[in-house]
Order: C-alpha cells, then sequence, then structure tokens
C-alpha cells in the first residue's frame, strides 16, 4: 500500500478477525501523526465481518478449524479460536431467539390449520430423537418444528478440569443430562410436552393405520383380518387395502408362486399377536408419520456433523437452533439473526437465501408428483434387482467368519455378467450416402446357407454374380430361384450362367461400393434373412473388416411397407410390386428384385417432381423453405391439399 504523493511509505495493520486497522502515517514527512483507518464496519470493539463469520460458520456446519484451513488456502490471516468462540455464542444466542420465535409461529399456524381442517383442539406430532441428542416435534398440518429440545452429557471445560484433577473454572456450563442414553429421549419428550401443552404424539406410518387415522373400529377389524389375508381368507377384509375382494384371482406379491398361506399353527400364532394390537385401536387411530422428520434430521447432519465434536459446548444448541429456524422459516432465518445482531443483512446473503428457498419448494413440488413417486418406486425396484442379480453372480463374497470357513474351489469362479444384444441405431441421412439395392439368392432358408446369386444397383451402376455353392442347393429353392448346379456347370431357368468362387463374388461386391464410404444396403426382408446369410459369408472369407469400413447402415423396405401399406394380405417384394405399380416381375431373381426397388424409387421421385411446382408460390413468398417444401411433396401432398386441409380446419372452428 503506498500513498498518493511521490514520496511513500509502508503502511501497518492490526488484524482483527477477517477485519483489520490500517495504520497510515501521514505522508508530510514532518508531521508524525498514523492515521488509523478501519476495513469494516464495527460495534464498540466488535466487528461485524466476523459477526457475520460466525452466523456463516454455524450456517454452514463449519467449525474454528474447518473456517481456518478455509481462509489459510486463500491467503488471508486466520482467525482466532477466542474471537471465533466469543461471536459464536453472540450469534447462539440470537439464533435461540429466532429459533423460538419460528416455533411459536408454528404453534399459532398449528392450532389455527388444525382447528379449520379437523374441527379439534388436540393437535397430532410425530416426535424423533436424532443422533446429536436433540429431539424435536413435527406436525403434520404445517410440517413445521413445533418444539425442540438438547441433552448434554458432557462439558469439556468440566472435562478438562476432572483430567487435571483440578476445580473448574467459572463457566457457563452446558451439561443438562446425567442419566442413559435411553432415558433421554423420554425426559426431552416430557419436558417439551410441560413447555408446549397437551400433545398426542405419534410414532407409525402403517398404510392401514393410515387409512383408518380417526376410525378406532375400522383400526381393530383390519388388525384382525391380518391374521387371516395372508392364508387366503378375506372375509374380514377392507376394500381400502385388499385387492382379492374386488379380484378373487389376484396373487400375493410377497409370498412364494403367489400363492397363500397354509401354516394352521402359523396362523394361530399370528392372531395372539395381533389381537393385543387390536385391544389398542384406540390409541392407533391417532397415529401420525414420523418420515418427515428425517428432512429435519438432515439438515441437523449438515450443521452439526457427528465427526465433528460439538456436543461439549454450548455450540450444539446453536447450531440445533439454526436447524430449527431454517426447518421452519427456510434459508432466510440467517436474515433475521443479521437483524437480530444489528449487522446489515447482507445483499449476496439475502440473494442466494431467496434462491436457496425457491429452490426447496420447487423440489417439494415436484416430489409430491405421482410421475416422481412413481419414478422413484422404479428406481428403487431396479436397484434392488441389479443388487440381487449381481450377488447372485458374485457369489457370497462377504459374512461374518467368511475367511475362517472352507470353500471349495469352484465356488470362487464368478457367473459372467449378461451379454446384451445389440440395438439398432438411427442413423442421420444426408445428401453424401450413396443407396444400395441389393438381394441375394441362396441354397435354402437357413442363415447359414450358402450364396448362389448377389445383385446389387445404385446410381452409379449395378453387379449380378452368381456363386457356385459349395453346398447342395435344397429342392425348394432351386424350384423357388430356378438355379441349379450339375457338376461344377450352373444353371438359372435351364439357361447355362457364368459363376465365380464366394470370395470372388465378394470381392466384386465390395468394389461395386468401395469407392462411397457412406453407404446404404436397401433390400426387402434383409433383416431376418439377407444380411445374416451376407454376415456368414463375411465371415467364412475373413473380410467383414473391409465391408464394415463402406457401410453405415441398412434399411429394410418390409418394416417401411407394413407401416405405409397396412392391412395387405401379403408384404411379398412380387405382391408389393403389383399393389403399387400395377405390374409383375420374377420375385426370386435377385436382380429383378434390385430393379424392382429402383423402380419404385425413380417412380416415387417422379411423383415428388410433379408436385413440387404447385408449392412455388408458398416458397416464393418464403411462406416455407425450398426443404420444407420439398418434404411435403415427397409425403404426397400438393399446395391444393394444403389448401382443403386449411378449409375443413376453419370450418371446424
Amino acid at each position: 500500500m503506498w500513498t498518493s504523493s511521490s514520496t511513500w511509505t509502508h503502511y501497518q495493520y492490526f488484524t482483527c478477525g477477517l477485519s483489520a486497522i490500517l495504520k497510515i502515517p501521514c505522508s508530510n514527512t514532518v508531521c508524525s501523526h498514523v492515521n488509523n483507518i478501519p476495513t469494516g464496519k464495527r460495534q464498540e470493539r466488535i466487528w461485524d465481518a466476523n459477526v457475520k463469520l460466525a452466523t456463516a460458520s454455524v450456517n454452514a456446519g463449519l467449525g474454528e478449524r474447518q473456517v481456518n484451513t478455509l481462509l489459510s488456502g486463500l491467503n488471508i490471516p486466520p482467525v482466532s479460536h477466542c474471537m471465533m468462540s466469543a461471536r459464536q455464542k453472540d450469534v447462539g444466542v440470537a439464533l435461540q431467539e429466532v429459533a423460538k420465535e419460528t416455533v411459536d409461529q408454528a404453534l399459532c399456524e398449528e392450532i389455527e390449520l388444525t382447528k379449520k381442517n379437523k374441527d379439534q383442539d388436540s393437535i397430532t406430532a410425530a416426535v424423533d430423537l436424532g443422533m446429536a441428542n436433540e429431539g424435536q416435534w413435527k406436525v403434520p398440518e404445517t410440517g413445521k418444528i413445533l418444539n425442540y429440545a438438547v441433552r448434554i452429557k458432557s462439558c469439556r471445560v468440566c472435562s478438562m478440569a476432572e483430567k487435571s484433577k483440578s476445580s473448574p473454572p467459572a463457566h457457563e456450563c452446558h451439561m443438562n443430562w446425567s442419566g442413559s442414553a435411553k432415558s433421554m429421549e423420554a425426559d426431552m419428550v416430557t419436558e417439551m410436552v410441560k413447555d408446549v401443552g397437551k400433545r398426542v404424539l405419534v410414532l407409525a406410518q402403517y398404510y392401514i393405520l393410515a387409512q383408518g387415522k380417526g376410525n378406532p373400529d375400522m383400526i381393530k377389524q383390519s388388525i384382525l383380518a391380518l391374521c387371516d389375508h395372508p392364508f387366503g381368507q378375506h372375509q374380514s377384509c377392507n376394500n381400502s387395502w385388499c385387492k382379492f375382494l374386488d379380484n378373487p384371482n389376484e396373487k400375493f406379491s410377497s409370498l412364494p408362486h403367489g400363492k397363500p398361506l397354509s401354516d394352521g399353527a402359523l396362523q394361530n400364532a399370528l392372531r395372539s399377536v395381533f389381537t393385543t394390537y387390536a385391544g389398542n385401536a384406540g390409541k392407533l387411530s391417532s397415529l401420525g408419520s414420523t418420515q418427515p422428520n428425517e428432512s429435519f434430521n438432515r439438515i441437523v447432519a449438515s450443521k452439526a456433523p457427528k465427526q465433528q465434536h460439538y456436543s461439549s459446548s454450548g455450540s450444539l444448541k446453536f447450531r440445533i437452533a439454526a436447524c430449527v429456524a431454517q426447518k421452519n422459516e427456510g434459508n432466510k432465518y440467517i436474515l433475521d439473526v443479521n437483524k437480530n445482531m444489528s449487522v446489515s443483512p447482507g445483499y449476496f446473503t439475502q440473494r442466494l437465501a431467496v434462491l436457496r428457498d425457491l429452490q426447496h419448494r420447487k423440489r417439494k413440488a415436484i416430489a409430491n408428483t405421482y410421475n416422481f413417486k412413481q419414478r422413484r418406486r422404479n428406481l428403487k425396484s431396479t436397484r434392488h434387482q441389479k443388487l440381487a442379480t449381481k450377488e447372485v453372480r458374485e457369489g457370497v463374497t462377504y459374512s461374518s467368519g467368511i475367511g475362517l470357513e472352507d470353500h471349495p474351489s469352484d465356488d470362487i469362479e464368478e457367473i459372467p455378467s449378461p451379454s446384451l444384444q445389440p440395438a439398432y441405431k438411427m442413423i442421420e441421412w444426408t445428401t453424401k450416402v450413396n443407396q444400395i439395392f441389393f438381394d441375394i439368392e441362396a441354397t435354402g432358408l437357413a442363415r447359414n446357407s450358402h450364396i448362389t446369386q448377389i445383385s446389387a444397383t445404385s446410381d452409379k451402376g449395378s453387379i449380378n454374380t452368381y456363386v457356385l455353392p459349395k453346398k447342395p442347393i435344397t429342392p425348394k429353392a432351386q424350384e423357388i430361384t430356378g438355379i441349379k448346379v450339375e457338376g461344377s456347370k450352373m444353371f438359372c431357368h435351364d439357361k447355362e450362367v457364368k459363376s465365380v468362387s464366394i470370395k470372388e463374388a465378394l470381392e466384386l461386391f465390395l468394389q461395386f461400393f468401395s469407392q462411397n464410404k457412406e453407404n446404404v444396403i436397401i433390400g426387402h426382408n434383409i433383416k431376418s434373412y439377407d444380411i445374416p446369410v451376407l454376415f456368414c459369408a463375411l465371415n467364412n472369407c475373413s473380410i467383414m473388416n473391409e465391408f464394415s469400413c463402406s457401410i453405415v447402415g441398412f434399411l429394410d423396405t418390409l418394416q417401411l411397407f407394413k407401416s405405409l401399406l397396412p392391412g395387405l394380405t401379403s408384404y411379398s417384394q412380387s405382391n408389393l410390386y403389383n399393389t403399387v405399380l400395377n405390374e409383375t416381375y420374377d420375385g426370386h431373381d435377385s436382380m429383378e428384385d434390385v430393379v424392382a426397388l429402383t423402380l419404385r424409387r425413380y417412380d416415387h421421385n417422379q411423383k415428388t417432381k410433379l408436385l413440387l411446382p404447385t408449392l412455388t408460390p408458398l416458397t416464393e413468398k418464403k411462406v416455407i423453405t425450398p426443404r420444407t417444401a420439398n418434404v411435403i411433396a415427397a409425403s404426397g401432398m400438393s399446395f391444393s391439399h394444403l389448401h382443403l386441409s386449411y378449409r375443413e380446419m376453419a370450418a371446424k372452428e
């Protein structure tokens, strides 16, 4: 730091936590006055920045060591333990006051909603004991904390004095419990009941109890019915939870093979157990759920993590109070704490608090939707299925005393993971794609049959090759294709044709389209027959890699015509050719097949060219793009069709 004059001198500073006092001497060399410049606001000897640091550390769940680790990483001077402890005590009082205000406000809201929705004065609340020795009530109407209590079994100052065998100095001791951990929860509940008033405590969340809430007779009947329900006896069941009353053919999802139990001794034992619960139906009818309390426990775990020992000082009380305030009022509670401490709320503090509360409300709204709950159940079911599958495949890998047991040698073998069949992927159709219409004839219908004829055509030419097979042609295939072999000669419809070996034929086929690296093989029913037979031949000749380098995909016109022309009696290529073009051809000559595919493509292109000029007025006025016009024309629609569709829609409106 330098002064603005030409002469300069170093300044000195005195740190006070995150704030400091800069001691800057006067630029006049004659004057020896030192200017004390504070770097922030303060109230007497307490700096606002240090107050906010203490509040932020509690809100973020950090202690003095974590704060100093963060500051040192940012190359900022660390703060002293005494300063942090003193400021946390000041902030802790404000936190407890804010928490008490939110609890009182939540109580008023709960009483009002209970009278409005249930027309009763008694409040049903859920009590829970957290891992940080804190207890809290959460009420179902508002979902807020109604009251809370904290029990601390040790004091750091007293423990250190006992260790050194000396008397503890004067201090504020926060230890308020010396009994056992089991009686701790009951004591906190008693304290909260006396503090707030008469309550009905709840500790159950079973479906039957939820259905019969406030109805003791239904609870009693349903509990007794549970003795008979798993044994296939549904006379006492209720429609709200038993699906067998509507459909007697339903199966038990949780019993072996979906069948009811049949052990009479087990049924009698269950009846004796459930009779006790049925006798307390009046108490069970007012039960609620403690599941929402887990949300509060999560907040406690973030502000008072178990791995950090805050239970020997008042820090635990302050952090629990912060959790209660956040649960009841949201993240904006920190603004109330700053106001209580007479410090500015902070622009960025307020901005982030509002954003976090907005995100919380959004997540809560989504979590209450049916789709979210259904997806959560599906994900849970999927995880369990995957886990069960992996455990079965891996065998016993961990159990008590597994290292001391003798296992057979085959027990260490792991079941391999299931191999999934590769799924088909969509390819992007571009102008660079070279369309190859393809068909083959073979010695039979088996997928390992030998190819007898391979034909292909594209915009650049065509190829038609006969292949001398090493397997005999089946009589059925010979009858259909007209191809037969006599010795080393090959005939097609009694005419001798020139034939080559399968490897030479495949090499000629590859040369036909090898100049273009983006080729698409198009054919009729090639997915289930032609392609498997071709792949078998390519593998046998060890040229599959060369073929894969030049092919980007396949198109089966059988699936295409099934969607375009539904209801046809036959989707054979010859029948489709006759239906679409009203002509006939030899459907079992591979060269005729590829020519037919080319003709259909040509016919489609011609129709598109005839319809495209009708859309010229729309493209000239830039209503649609030329590409959109081409898509419309290719779909078989002209301008008159669009106009007719517009008039029909206008008439309906």
